[in-house]
């Protein structure tokens, strides 16, 4: 007997071969037992697919679990020096709430792995802990940590400490050590961020290149050199770090570096919105550099794929869904290490997710999918074979009481950023 048993989908494994197959997957102790179009067993639970897609838990690999509170300022601060009015007002007890906040809107949406930075101005003591057990409880994988950085208006060292403290100390096996930098802080910084990942095998880098010409010319001003070439005379560019925001002033020169290098690039398509500038992204597919999808701000990462692949297109690069599909699940899953979770496969984590959407079929089976898959069509999230939605509902959070304390919350931020509460 397993545990849970699903059946009646179509199965989209998202592994190294697209596997696409209608049949059940017999999930026991947290992790996928078999996948097959008969199972003979008997399962203490079972969940009727129902004809709809069965795939993987989606993996969103640069977010900032604060930011559930970002429309509260002004889009205009987004490059140095300084910290932005959010950063500036954030408690310990708003960056707890953001953390619950956050996973319950995620995990609706069918992610199941997250990657959350925080920058944030005040930083007690045991804060990452907080967070990392709170996402845990949550139901959530992935990795935290925070965004060390420093310029004439921000000094770095409190951060820097702080997550020192939590990498030594770290215990849980579910979230696991982010260490995150901006291109353009000191060299004390860098060396200590380098110091720290020698000292730790498991940990991972996410690196902020260059959103903005301001950040770009910034680094250029500070550093006299580019970010890029800054990261590699550093000994900060491998296979563990992770290229965020890489959108301006990105050539192929640059790729080859980061080629070279093996380091990873998280795409973050709603910075063409934000900015204007277009960097290679079809390029770096062509070129064999591993990639993920992230977005600083909290939206629908099914409306994020479509918009990325109708911007390229647009833009007149052709990039195929499955490719963008690979981005939240297989090959963003190996950005980060994680190699449990990402495509529907014997032996790995039971993260799966069920969507009510039938009738996908023939040669465009992605493109289909792209177009008509949402949060809301999300039915079923599984972690580790746990269910946490099912039937549109999340199973473990009371959702009335979570919208009064983001009205709460949401209330108490505005004044402090605003100077008066929200009309």
């Amino acid at each position: 007997m397993v545990d849970l048993l699903i059946r009646n989908g179509l199965i989209l494994t998202m592994d190294d071969d697209l596997s696409i197959m209608k049949g059940s997957i017999a999930v026991e102790d947290g992790k996928i037992k078999k996948i097959g179009k008969n199972f003979a067993g008997h399962a203490e639970e079972v969940l009727d697919a129902e004809g709809g897609i069965v795939m993987p838990g989606l993996v969103l690999s640069h977010s900032h679990f604060q930011n559930v509170f970002h429309f509260l300022e002004d889009e205009e601060n987004i490059s140095p020096p300084g910290w932005s009015p959010l950063e500036e007002s954030l408690t310990k007890e708003d960056v707890l709430a953001s953390t619950t906040l956050a996973c319950a809107y995620l995990l609706s949406c069918g992610v199941t792995f997250s990657v959350n930075v925080l920058s944030l101005k005040t930083i007690p003591t045991g804060l990452l802990e907080e967070v990392s057990k709170r996402e845990e409880e949550m139901g959530m994988k992935g990795l935290v940590g925070l965004e060390i950085w420093d310029d004439e208006q921000v000094d770095g060292t409190k951060a820097l400490r702080e997550e020192e403290r939590f990498v030594r100390k770290h215990d849980l096996r579910r979230i696991g050590c982010l260490a995150s930098l901006r291109a353009f802080s000191s060299d004390e910084i860098l060396e200590c961020v380098r110091d720290l990942l020698l000292e730790k095998e498991n940990m991972r880098l996410s690196v902020r290149i260059s959103r903005t010409p301001g950040e770009y010319y910034y680094c250029k001003h500070r550093t006299n050199e580019g970010p890029l070439q800054r990261l590699e005379r550093c000994n900060l560019l491998d296979k563990r770090t992770t290229l965020t925001h890489f959108t301006y002033k990105v050539t192929e020169e640059h790729l080859r570096i980061v080629q070279k290098n093996e380091a990873s690039i998280v795409h973050t398509p709603l910075d063409y919105v934000y900015t204007g500038f277009l960097p290679p992204t079809k390029r770096a597919i062509e070129m064999g550099i591993m990639g993920g999808l992230g977005a600083d701000d909290f939206f629908d990462i099914f409306e994020i794929l479509r918009f990325f692949y109708l911007h390229q297109r647009m833009m007149g690069e052709r990039i195929a869904a499955s490719q963008l599909l690979e981005m939240v699940t297989r090959k963003a899953a190996q950005v980060w290490g994680a190699k449990e979770v990402g495509s529907i496969e014997v032996g790995k984590s039971a993260d799966i997710i069920i969507l009510d959407i039938p009738s996908l079929r023939g040669e465009h089976i992605y493109e289909d999918l792209l177009f008509r898959a949402s949060s809301q069509k999300v039915k079923t999230v599984i972690s580790s074979g746990r269910i946490l939605k099912h039937e549109g509902k999340l199973l473990h959070v009371d959702e009335a009481r979570l919208n009064r304390e983001f009205s709460k919350f949401l209330t108490v931020l505005h004044r402090k950023i605003h100077g008066v509460a929200v009309g």
